[in-house]
């Protein structure tokens, strides 16, 4: 069986038909069709055209896009295996954990019940003073100012001054902060903020001795983290105020007593 050899015509056909057609294929705007009225068909928006060309299609694909280039995929692939690298020492390195304050939709809830409240006392109060109905519903102008005006006014004064304490710890968002537990420098960084300034508490690693899970049921229920330092008393580390549920509880105190490296006290 001979090679098959195409004849030189059909050669010279091939070539001709495969210049005319690229001949009329350049990009628009570039000079390089042949024909002018494919060049001027384009009218105003050859620029724009040869532009978004050049941004959208010629452009270096980026490595991590389908179809990038081998060399620039396998450059990418590297960058990011030492970004999670990196991160992942970093992560077996530092820990931090952010603490909810004060600024929490219950505590705001309150404070606008509580300053609805003051407010309509004070309200009442004064239209049994001056005798004339400041409050769309009820009558409170029937009442007699002493006592019981009086009286309303004095649980009015009492409702907006507790509402300004809780209006302004929610601003402050007293008691937000982290706790960085940081095996590099080997120190335990607790920070909280208060109403004048930042608090910040540190203490070495190697004076945990455990993690504790401190459950109280009743009345008063409390659900919180605590570390038994030696030397001191517990150190706490959750949120102040709404417990937490105890499924998130446990889970907490159990990756941080594997960070750390000690047991699990309470469960």
């Amino acid at each position: 069986r001979g090679r098959q050899t195409i004849p030189a015509a059909a050669r010279a056909l091939q070539r001709s038909s495969w210049v005319e057609k690229t001949a009329g294929c350049g990009l628009p705007g570039d000079g390089n069709n042949v024909e002018p009225q494919r060049e001027a068909g384009f009218g105003g928006l050859t620029r724009p055209v040869t532009i978004a060309f050049w941004v959208f299609v010629l452009r270096p694909w980026p490595a991590w896009a389908p179809g990038a280039p081998r060399w620039q995929a396998t450059g990418c692939n590297a960058c990011m295996a030492s970004a999670s690298a990196a991160k992942a020492a970093s992560s077996s390195e530092l820990l931090e954990q952010d603490v909810l304050g004060s600024r929490r939709l219950s505590n705001v809830l309150v404070a606008a019940v509580v300053s609805t409240g003051g407010l309509g006392f004070l309200l009442t109060s004064a239209s049994s003073y001056f005798g004339k109905d400041l409050l769309p519903i009820g009558n409170p102008a029937a009442l007699s100012w002493v006592p019981q005006g009086l009286v309303m006014g004095l649980y009015g004064i009492a409702a907006a001054l507790l509402s300004s304490y809780l209006w302004a710890v929610i601003a402050l968002d007293v008691g937000a902060g982290a706790n960085s537990f940081d095996k590099s420098s080997g120190t335990l960084t607790v920070t909280r903020r208060g109403f004048r300034q930042r608090i910040s508490v540190t203490t070495p690693l190697k004076d945990i001795q455990a993690v504790k899970v401190d459950v109280r049921d009743g009345l008063n229920p409390r659900r919180r983290l605590a570390l038994r330092v030696q030397g001191r008393r517990d150190l706490p580390l959750t949120r102040v105020g709404e417990p937490m549920p105890l499924a998130d509880l446990e889970r907490g105190g159990a990756e941080l007593a594997r960070f750390l490296g000690v047991p699990l006290e309470g469960v």
